[in-house]
């Protein structure tokens, strides 16, 4: 079981770190385009980054059971990625 909880940990922190990353990357290219379509890039790389974040805090700190924090997770998973397809679409 504690091999499961370390493996699961250390991928979320990968997960956290590489799209905190990408959302630093796309908010300076956002900062030098202006354009409204890397906006929303970033915001929904930020979304995406953000549930993990917060998927992840809400089980450890709060025993939040596992089911609710993947809700939290796929709640703002989705929402970043209507604003990825927005980004791209036109």
């Amino acid at each position: 079981m504690q091999l499961n909880i370390l493996a699961l940990t250390t991928i979320k922190t990968v997960i956290l770190f590489c799209g905190t990353i990408l959302t630093w990357l796309t908010y300076k290219a956002y900062r030098r385009k202006k354009s409204s379509h890397l906006q929303a890039l970033c915001l929904g790389i930020g979304f995406i980054t953000t549930g993990t974040l917060l998927a992840g805090s809400a089980h450890q700190l709060f025993s939040l059971p596992v089911v609710e924090s993947a809700i939290i997770q796929s709640s703002f998973t989705a929402v970043g990625f209507v604003m990825l397809m927005y980004s791209l679409h036109s």
